[in-house]
């Protein structure tokens, strides 16, 4: 008998049947490993145009899915993986029939990524999207972050995504050759909007400084709304409003310790997240703690590691000066008690939306970052879940008919 092929049954899998076509094709049967390299070879055939949001977040999306179904209720694993499969054949549905990329191995990783970085600031998609593609097809993970951290970093394209890719894959799915083939479609959106990037951070670490960044970052004055939230003008506000310079240098430089800039970063964001406007949680308080995560988490692998907490600080204080009505500048105490990693995990694997499944893992992660603050960041991911609950979310093929506990 034939060996089944889940990369075929995804990619003409109906999303809006995957719960009987998951146990009549034979899903159900496919080993957690197997079905999540499956989605990443079908998420990894890219996509043509301008992509969606869905479309954009969706590698960011499958890693994060992935990692949560190892901490779900067991009572709830096959909705979980369920969701895998909706989300890769949604991606099929949504891009239509693309050609498996053939991205051959580079044989000289340093000039590949050089390559890279100059077709990126050339504007040139499609080079960006080959070279990257090489890149990873020919690179460890960490090789692969610690080529492309600079090209990455600082840039605001792909709605400042790129990071989160890099770290996502090193931490979660470095052992994945299909995961890191994803890289190539986020590099091309890089390559779109090539100006976009923050810029007041470079050559911070051959600066001197003297301030407190937690200080800084809840310092950040409340600017208003702008007309649009997308992330480069929320982030590429603070470097035109003066911000960077008045707040942000003099906190950065050359003395900056990594672990304790990030653990600042990890607790303002998650304490905007538990005090501040819950409009804007889903996709702004949710994108204040992924993004500069992500950053902080690679920073070490960046020719300027100050420089790349500047731009996660950056980030994080756009959205303060964007967003943030609540006074921080005494720490936020978390509720006496806070949902369970499990419970957390399962809602969020279950639940469609990709902002909290990346929210919801990001802050997991914080709390082995930053353990004394176990509690902040699981009742900041318990927000998230609890605003997620007071919003529709439509017909969905998962939920709709068995909902599973805590959604």
């Amino acid at each position: 008998m034939p060996r089944m092929d889940p990369e075929a049954h995804l990619l003409d899998l109906d999303p809006d049947d995957v719960v009987d076509e998951y146990r009549r094709r034979g899903l159900a049967d496919v080993p957690d490993a197997e079905l999540g390299a499956a989605a990443a070879a079908v998420i990894g055939r890219g996509h043509p145009g301008t992509p969606s949001s869905f479309l954009l977040h969706a590698p960011l999306e499958l890693i994060a899915r992935t990692t949560l179904l190892r901490l779900v209720d067991p009572a709830h694993r096959t909705a979980a993986r369920q969701r895998i499969a909706w989300l890769a054949a949604t991606h099929a549905r949504a891009v239509g029939p693309q050609p498996l990329p053939d991205h051959r191995p580079t044989d000289d990783p340093a000039s590949t990524a050089a390559m890279l970085a100059r077709a990126v600031d050339a504007g040139e998609l499609d080079d960006a999207g080959d070279l990257a593609g090489s890149l990873a097809a020919g690179t460890t993970a960490d090789e692969l972050v610690g080529l492309a951290a600079d090209v990455v970093v600082p840039r605001l394209g792909a709605a400042g995504h790129g990071t989160i890719f890099l770290h996502l894959l090193r931490t979660y799915a470095a052992g994945s050759p299909r995961a890191a083939a994803m890289f190539a479609a986020l590099a091309r959106e890089l390559a779109r909007h090539p100006g976009l990037a923050v810029t007041w951070a470079d050559g911070a670490g051959e600066r001197s400084n003297h301030g407190d960044l937690d200080e800084a970052l809840r310092s950040v004055p409340h600017l208003g709304p702008l007309e649009s939230d997308f992330i480069a003008p929320t982030t590429g506000r603070v470097e035109s409003a003066g911000l960077a310079d008045d707040l942000l240098r003099p906190s950065v430089g050359s003395s900056t310790d990594i672990a304790q800039a990030t653990r600042a970063l990890l607790r303002v964001a998650a304490e905007s997240m538990l005090v501040d406007d819950a409009a804007v949680a889903p996709y702004g308080w949710s994108h204040a703690l992924t993004i500069p995560q992500a950053i902080a988490g690679v920073a070490r692998t960046a020719s300027d590691p100050a420089a790349a907490i500047g731009v996660a600080a950056t980030h994080l204080a756009g959205f303060r000066a964007s967003s943030g009505a609540a006074d921080l500048r005494r720490p936020t105490a978390p509720p006496s008690t806070a949902p369970t990693v499990t419970e957390l995990a399962t809602n969020a694997a279950v639940h469609p939306d990709a902002h909290l499944a990346k929210y919801t893992l990001a802050a997991i992660e914080a709390t082995r970052t930053d353990p004394s603050h176990r509690r902040l960041y699981l009742a900041a991911a318990g927000r998230l879940r609890d605003v997620w609950r007071e919003r529709p979310i439509g017909a969905d093929p998962i939920l709709s008919p068995a909902p599973a506990a805590g959604s």
